[in-house]
């Protein structure tokens, strides 16, 4: 997804408000060895990859491999360039770094935050923000790769996957990671995958199709719009809607939240 802006606010102030105030200065971590043209986008949705991750990818006959294919930074910005792109924020796509061997994600997470923080967001000033990769859903290894992503890199976000190991992020087990990401008021990115309970549910339909953007209402609570009636009762009525709901109902805490009911990869489904 990408967002035009009128001017150029920091990464941090764009993903916490998308919007800054006044006059703005993009964030850089130095003099700009590549300075990005004034008033353009701030791509949010950028995957990438070193070459160490791509190996890994190889290895394990990821479905994501070739999109990465020849990939280097450099590339990467000729292709900014050419769609008017200022920053783009990198993060991992599916699957991520998680095989189902922890010691494999620890060491993949860890160097492929060091590769985008130092020979993207570091050699190419002003054009690349990071959202650290996780090892999740090793909750440990996450809480060590979270304190070295913002201490250490100085990363903008962290980036997770909706689900793992048919674990969602709402799983208590994961409550730690989230309790350490409020503290630090952290920017955090998610992006679908084929969870693995629901793995090609219709013969020759992609998972990029189907079950990345339900996996997706799954955690946004994109679903819960359309059957909050089934319990909700009678709350969801035109009178019940037209009046503040009682203190710690049902759908006071419902109304607490913003959800997600329309994707915005075309412009059917942001404009109605």
């Amino acid at each position: 997804m990408k967002f035009s802006v009128s001017c150029r606010p920091s990464r941090r102030d764009f993903l916490r408000g998308f919007a800054a105030l006044g006059a703005c200065g993009l964030v850089s971590r130095g003099n700009s060895t590549a300075q990005a043209p004034a008033g353009h986008r701030i791509d949010v949705h950028q995957h990438y990859s070193s070459p160490a991750y791509f190996e890994l990818l190889t290895r394990k006959n990821a479905i994501t491999v070739n999109q990465f294919r020849n990939y280097t930074p450099a590339r990467n910005i000729e292709e900014m360039d050419k769609a008017g792109v200022a920053t783009a924020m990198l993060s991992p796509t599916a699957p991520a770094v998680w095989f189902g061997d922890v010691a494999e994600a620890r060491t993949a997470a860890r160097e492929l935050n060091e590769y985008a923080a130092g020979k993207m967001a570091g050699d190419y000033k002003g054009r690349f923000g990071v959202f650290a990769t996780l090892p999740m859903p090793d909750v440990e290894g996450t809480l060590r790769e979270i304190e070295y992503a913002y201490d250490t890199l100085k990363v903008d976000g962290v980036a997770f996957l909706t689900s793992y190991d048919n674990k969602w992020l709402g799983d208590k087990t994961f409550d730690p990671i989230f309790d350490e990401l409020n503290r630090r008021n952290a920017v955090v990115y998610t992006h679908p995958l084929e969870a693995a309970c629901c793995r090609n549910p219709l013969t020759g339909v992609s998972a990029q199709t189907l079950e990345y953007p339900t996996d997706t209402t799954r955690i946004t609570g994109g679903t819960l719009v359309s059957i909050a009636q089934r319990f909700l009762g009678n709350q969801v009525t035109a009178e019940g809607l037209s009046k503040p709901p009682e203190a710690n109902s049902r759908l006071h805490h419902v109304r607490r939240f913003y959800y997600d009911t329309a994707g915005s990869a075309t412009r059917y489904s942001y404009s109605h």
